[in-house]
């Protein structure tokens, strides 16, 4: 026989005997869901003493007469009779005072009577949106209460980001919040970079990490306290490693070393591409367990402000070893002043994970100096382990006062090559002098910027040019600085050079090459 599309109820046939019979069960079941609400969903048995026109969802797990019945209606008229739901069958469930929709696979809740509304995602002045569960599109939100008020907002892990965002044609400019840690924090941008510019510590620090400019390069007040962490002066010579022996790169103030079982190729360099400056460890290769290093000290009247204060570092690191590596940043103090031959440990980071093939910004912060008066060494420990012609770039180092370690800040070239040029410098053209014999001239020098004490001298060019006014050009051979005649302080210089021939006693002459002799005040 022909039954309805939605509740199956039976049709009447045409000369049906006893028509009345399918139409009264046609209108019970009208009347059984119809202006009644659904006494319980939760059931998976039938109720006990079951009332004509009773009405139920069966639970999962259906039983008895209920068996193959989950999520159907089970209504009681003499016997058990069941309707299977359309999507959209709404009923009034009684015991809770709620009302259900069918969706196709189960009942959900779609109102509530005594408890507030839920929704799944809500549009005020606009659509609902698919990301965001509140979408509010208008001039202005009012948040009015006739006391206090409080907007709560709680997020899962401490690594998780609990922030406002601030944006115009929905690119963001500016952050507030909790972000990727639990301490107050304001980043700003271009919107492309993020820059840190404040920090709120959980013990109330105020950090302002972008301090006011005079300029985009240099700051109102000083912070760096590493001499080029630019990397821009290399005034030096390349050092080819020699396992387990510190010395100076091409980079001033910078000394690295590398060690293992055996460390059979490698330099330490300077590297300057896409507009950055780079110390580069080149082409190394270790055998064992190997490990890099690199150190930078700090003579004791700048060590002095980070007496008893607190301090942090930062660089900016890449390797390529097809690897995560291991970096360990060390911080000690001279136990004399200006004297590193004997250093007290204050503080090391533990091993900090760099990623390969990305340059990372690593930091060691709110590091307590005690009494550090005497001199601050920095010294970073790389564990590649064994590599071969393997590259390794470091930049932007910064060593500053304060808990936390902030933005990188740049200084004009001019003011870094002074600083530099206290601890080394090198001299030739333009230097005048004269033959003392046919074999040594004698040249004087004033340093430009004062050294920080009496240097030690190197001659740099064992042939260098000289112009002799009374004979012409002179080449020497073999020369070296000798030391008679020869005297030095820190503010400049008395040089005897030996080596030459045909030399004209007292004949004036100047060098004609560039960097013939060496300066070197490090420590």
């Amino acid at each position: 026989m022909a039954i309805t599309d939605n509740l199956a109820i039976t049709l009447v046939e045409q000369s049906q005997s006893q028509k009345e019979v399918t139409v009264n069960a046609a209108l019970v079941a009208l009347d059984a869901l119809i202006n009644t609400g659904i006494i319980d969903k939760d059931l998976a048995a039938p109720p006990g003493s079951p009332a004509s026109g009773d009405l139920y969802i069966v639970a999962s797990g259906g039983t008895g007469d209920w068996t193959g019945h989950d999520n159907q209606i089970a209504w009681f008229n003499q016997i058990w009779q069941f309707i299977v739901p359309a999507e959209g069958l709404t009923f009034w469930v009684n015991d809770e005072n709620a009302l259900y929709s069918f969706d196709g696979s189960g009942w959900t809740k779609v109102v509530e009577a005594t408890d507030t509304p839920q929704f799944t995602r809500i549009g005020i002045g606009t659509a609902a949106d698919g990301t965001h569960i509140i979408n509010v599109y208008g001039p202005s939100i009012l948040y009015n209460s006739a006391a206090g008020f409080t907007q709560q907002m709680n997020k899962a892990n401490s690594g998780d980001d609990l922030k406002l965002l601030f944006q115009q044609g929905f690119t963001t400019y500016a952050e507030l919040g909790l972000l990727g840690d639990n301490e107050f924090s304001l980043k700003t941008s271009d919107g492309v970079t993020f820059n840190l510019a404040w920090k709120i510590r959980q013990s109330g620090v105020t950090n302002f990490v972008k301090e006011a400019l005079i300029s985009e390069h240099s700051p109102i007040n000083h912070k760096n306290y590493m001499i080029n962490g630019d990397c821009k002066i290399a005034q030096r010579s390349p050092y080819t490693l020699v396992k387990d022996i510190y010395d100076f790169g091409q980079v001033d103030r910078f000394e690295g070393m590398a060690t293992g079982t055996a460390v059979t190729n490698g330099s330490l360099v300077h590297s300057a591409f896409s507009g950055k400056d780079y110390i580069k460890f080149e082409q190394v290769t270790i055998t064992g367990t190997g490990e890099i290093y690199l150190r930078h000290r700090i003579e004791a009247q700048d060590a002095e402000i980070f007496n008893g204060q607190k301090a942090s570092f930062s660089c900016s690191l890449y390797h390529a070893i097809g690897s995560d590596m291991d970096v360990t940043i060390f911080i000690r103090k001279a136990d004399s002043a200006d004297n590193f031959a004997a250093t007290t440990d204050i503080a090391n980071s533990g091993a900090i994970t760099v990623s390969d093939n990305s340059e990372t910004i690593i930091k060691f912060e709110d590091v307590d100096m005690g009494a550090c008066e005497n001199g601050i060494e920095i010294e970073l420990k790389l564990e590649p382990g064994a590599i071969t012609t393997q590259d390794f770039l470091i930049r932007q180092f910064q060593f500053e006062p304060g808990s936390i370690a902030t933005q990188f800040v740049k200084e004009p070239y001019v003011e870094t090559l002074q600083k530099c040029q206290r601890y080394y410098q090198k001299h030739g053209r333009g230097i005048n002098g004269a033959f003392s014999s046919g074999t040594e001239i004698d040249v004087a020098l004033f340093f430009p910027m004062e050294m920080r004490t009496t240097p030690a001298e190197t001659l740099l060019d064992n042939t260098p040019f000289i112009n002799q006014i009374g004979a012409g050009g002179q080449t020497g051979s073999g020369s070296a600085i000798v030391g008679g005649g020869t005297s030095l302080s820190s503010k400049g210089a008395y040089i005897r050079i030996d080596g030459f021939t045909g030399g004209t006693s007292r004949d004036p002459v100047f060098i004609g090459d560039d960097n013939v002799i060496g300066f070197d005040a490090e420590f």
